[in-house]
């Protein structure tokens, strides 16, 4: 059984996620309101007979509709990959850009008849459209700086014929205030949830690491081993090559653990470790002074002379590490080409039976177990 479903770097995405779905939301349900209070507005106060008024009712009834259906829509799809959220990002935030183009100039038509509305109206979809700078702040940044622009000479244009006008240049410049203030602050929101889900993102990624890692030696534990079987015994099958597994065990143990105490018996066990590692990378700590390795191999033979050449060199290492005593390690070994059947149960048990062997034969050496004829 795995541990884990999903890797480290999709629950980190999956919380990036879940954060601009919960801004999106914001964003569709703020610019929601914004819409129904101007329908709100010329429902009451505008008289539609008029076209131009008709016109722009129609027009905001046909955004709210849209907007709304987006908020339902994302309300019952709870499970977007973060592709889609970027692009449902990038879709709210055109649709918000449009919104804020038609009300700043509904906004410098209308200024020339002193309603004050409109321009609440504008201040109003600047506010609730700067929700979207979290989603994307360079194109609302983009977006802000041409509204600015063209609120200040367009409307100087329009309303006071000339080419600037000090009553739009402040009124403009209090938008542009707005804007930076909440930059700014989205700016450290955004910041401090990546720092956040990056902490949480390497806590996660330790948590893993430590839940398949051996304390003592730093190998691979019994779950590690669990798994590494189940990836390799694919690969086997797949590229049509041998599976071994070595189940090794460190002879005259006990002797150096009652002469030279735990201690020096711990550091025997890290230093056979990293010998082991060293020479084949898929090791393993099974308990106590017993290791397993996992290798591919084209042939029993092969394997034996690998677990062979294993037994010398862990011989020749420990001779001069543990100095006067005779440790070495004896190898039990269990090779299958594909079809593998076998589960890592079976691969443990036959390699053990062989370690037997091994020991009984008179230990530092390695020993084939056929499952075929010794059984």
């Amino acid at each position: 059984m795995h541990y884990r479903d999903k890797e480290p770097a999709s629950s980190f995405a999956e919380y990036i996620a879940k954060v601009n779905y919960a801004k999106a939301l914001i964003l569709t349900f703020s610019i929601s309101i914004y819409l129904t209070t101007l329908i709100i507005y010329y429902l009451f106060d505008r008289d539609l007979t008029v076209t131009r008024n008709r016109l722009y009712f129609f027009c905001y009834c046909l955004l709210f509709i849209v907007f709304a259906v987006s908020t339902v829509v994302f309300f019952k799809v709870r499970k977007f990959r973060p592709k889609q959220i970027k692009l449902f990002n990038y879709w709210l935030n055109g649709l918000g850009g449009f919104t804020m183009f038609w009300s700043l100039a509904y906004t410098i038509t209308d200024l020339k008849y002193n309603y004050p509305l409109p321009v609440l109206s504008f201040l109003t979809a600047c506010m609730v459209f700067m929700c979207g700078l979290i989603l994307s702040p360079v194109f609302i940044s983009i977006v802000f700086i041409a509204a600015w622009v063209v609120f200040n000479f367009a409307g100087s244009w329009i309303i006071y014929h000339t080419y600037f006008s000090l009553h739009l240049f402040l009124t403009s410049v209090i938008y542009i205030g707005i804007d930076l203030i909440v930059m700014y602050t989205n700016y450290r929101i955004r910041r401090r949830d990546f720092e956040q889900a990056h902490i949480l993102n390497n806590l996660n990624q330790e948590l893993e690491t430590a839940v398949r890692t051996d304390f003592l030696t730093g190998l691979g534990n019994r779950l590690a081993f669990d798994e590494t079987f189940a990836s390799i015994k694919k690969e086997c099958s797949d590229e049509r090559i041998g599976l071994g597994l070595l189940f090794i065990d460190i002879d005259n143990f006990k002797t150096v653990n009652d002469k030279l105490g735990h201690l020096k018996g711990d550091e025997v066990l890290k230093y056979t470790s990293n010998l082991i590692k060293n020479l084949h990378p898929n090791a393993f700590r099974f308990g106590g002074e017993e290791f397993i390795i996992l290798i591919k191999s084209e042939s029993p033979e092969d394997l034996m002379r690998q677990s062979t050449a294993i037994c010398r060199e862990v011989e020749k290492a420990l001779a001069t590490f543990v100095d006067g005593l005779n440790i070495t390690v004896s190898i039990g070994v269990h090779f299958e080409m594909p079809p593998i059947d076998a589960t890592s149960y079976d691969f443990i048990n036959l390699a053990d039976n062989a370690l037997y062997q091994a020991k009984k034969a008179g230990k530092n050496r390695a020993h084939l177990q056929n499952p075929r004829s010794e059984q």
